[in-house]
């Protein structure tokens, strides 16, 4: 049985005046519809002084941390790549980004212009539009790729490292990445990627944060900060890096990188343990080219320069010297230290510098000495 509603007296004067209101519009041409004004995106309150947090994540420990990363976002994502590959593991992590999306997370990505309109980008880009980030593809005429690889969740946490984001990178490669918790640096990836963003082919002016032993390290910064390293190195110089090209014996002779064999060359007269691991590639036969070029220059110095097994491709750039740890995207060569956007994280954190030591000693025991020979002669 139904119930029977009363209409109170309060109702009634309420609908009459509503009425009165309504009528004298009756006939007239509608009004243009105004869209009520969007909500204002919450600012984030961030604590610049929040203490430094650093850890080391390699190999497959990174698929996770850029998953929690995302997962744990409330209000910005901003992500750097040099490419998405439309796999089946950069779908999951696209998923991802669609579920941080749907929670009303701003997401901003930027890619390296690929040279080919059918390039690996464009599925992952119409995907990410459709879901409202706000995706740019960027090409660096004059100025060399934008290299870096970096997530940063509400500008508080950044995954700055070596990863690209495809199977081969995340489920196959040797890679080095470093994850800092703390808004100050977190921001300052941030900033330097909506500048790129803006200004693709200029490199942004940031003042590095440093925190106590920690600090940011991009672009040209690289080239002073590692050079610094090396010649302040009182025990060891650890290093594992993709590509290390130099020019000895041409016209661009006295580069960079030249300078800085060089530099690990002293490192070794003065006896500090000096250790370079280079990759050696199973397909790509420029890289072995170059790699063994430089291979030999170290050989010949009285550098130890070894080589994991063929089949095994170690895309990390880090550097290991004394109680410190720089790790980022920078393979070493003109087009790292002279042209591409790079971002990197040098640490003293104790954790994170114990565990980037240990794996590196877990790679150099499983590498054999750089075969120079069978690539050169």
């Amino acid at each position: 049985m139904k119930k029977i509603r009363f209409i109170s007296p309060v109702m009634v004067l309420f609908a009459g005046l509503l009425l009165v209101l309504v009528l004298p519009a009756c006939g007239e041409a509608e009004e243009e519809e105004i869209e009520p004004a969007a909500e204002p995106t919450p600012e984030l309150e961030l604590d610049f002084e929040q203490p430094l947090q650093v850890e080391a994540v390699t190999d497959r420990q990174y698929i996770n941390k850029a998953r929690q990363l995302i997962r744990e976002a409330e209000h910005t994502l901003h992500l750097s790549q040099l490419y998405m590959n439309f796999d089946h593991v950069i779908r999951d992590l696209l998923g991802e980004l669609e579920d941080a999306a749907e929670r009303g997370v701003q997401i901003k990505v930027l890619l390296n212009q690929a040279e080919d309109p059918a390039d690996r980008n464009r599925r992952a880009m119409e995907i990410l539009a459709r879901y409202g980030a706000e995706v740019k593809e960027e090409g660096r005429p004059g100025a060399g790729k934008l290299h870096a690889k970096i997530i940063v969740a509400d500008r508080s946490r950044a995954l700055v490292g070596s990863t690209n984001w495809s199977a081969m990178s995340i489920r196959n490669n040797h890679e080095t990445n470093l994850l800092i918790k703390q808004p100050k640096v977190a921001d300052f990836y941030v900033r330097w990627i909506e500048e790129l963003y803006r200004e693709p082919t200029e490199n942004p002016e940031l003042e590095p944060v440093k925190i106590n032993g920690s600090r940011t390290v991009i672009d040209r910064e690289h080239e002073d900060v590692i050079a610094e390293l090396i010649d302040e190195a009182g025990e060891k110089i650890w290093l594992g890096i993709y590509a290390f090209r130099t020019y000895f014996g041409t016209q661009y002779e006295g580069s960079t990188s030249d300078r800085m064999v060089e530099k690990l060359a002293d490192a070794v007269d003065r006896g500090l343990d000096v250790r370079v691991i280079i990759e050696y590639s199973d397909y790509n036969e420029m890289i072995n080219n170059f790699n063994a070029q430089t291979a030999r220059e170290l050989l010949d110095r009285g550098v130890e320069v070894r080589a994991a097994p063929e089949h095994l491709n170690t895309h990390w750039k880090l550097l290991v010297v004394d109680g410190q740890v720089l790790a980022g995207s920078m393979n070493w060569g003109y087009s790292g230290f002279d042209l591409h956007a790079e971002a990197s994280f040098l640490t003293d954190q104790k954790n994170a510098v114990g565990e980037m030591e240990r794996y590196f000693l877990a790679r150099w025991n499983n590498a054999e000495e750089y075969p120079v020979e069978k690539i050169l002669d």
